[in-house]
């Protein structure tokens, strides 16, 4: 059997998706559900890339910080990934699970964290209340809340 080789991500120049479950049970993640303000999840952790054959490291932390912060509004966040189907299957265009903005990225130990700020439109989604469903599930079950990014 042949080993896969293990790179570093800031190497790599494909599309990836992670998944950061448990993005929300860290000690310091809170839920502001009357403003729709996810505090302090995190966006995504140093190490292997588990099933994608690289590492995540200093570098690439140091990127993700970069581009959530690039611009004033941040970066969109989604209930989930609308390429290749997604959750809600291949009829998913992206602005109908678009929820808000990943925005104040920063670099905390071998993370980068940040806020997510739900978008008033994500109320009134073609998929239902996804403001409702965001906060009660963040507040009452954390550890089953995460995060997926994708990236070149």
């Amino acid at each position: 059997m042949k080993k896969k080789k293990i790179v570093n991500s800031s190497e790599h120049n494909e599309p990836v998706c992670l998944s950061n479950v448990g993005a929300f049970a860290d000690g310091e993640f809170s839920v502001d559900a009357e403003n729709g303000i996810f505090k302090s999840g995190a966006i995504i952790t140093k190490g292997p890339a588990l099933g994608h054959g690289f590492v995540i490291d200093d570098k690439t932390l140091e990127q993700v910080k970069k581009s959530v912060n690039k611009g004033k509004l941040g970066i969109k966040s989604r209930l989930t990934h609308p390429e290749g189907g997604g959750f809600f299957g291949c009829s998913t265009d992206a602005i109908e699970v678009m929820v808000g903005r990943a925005k104040n990225a920063r670099i905390e130990g071998d993370k980068v964290k940040g806020d997510i700020h739900l978008g008033r439109y994500s109320k009134v989604s073609p998929r239902g209340n996804l403001w409702e469903f965001l906060t009660t599930l963040a507040s009452d079950d954390p550890e089953a809340a995460g995060l997926s990014i994708s990236f070149f």
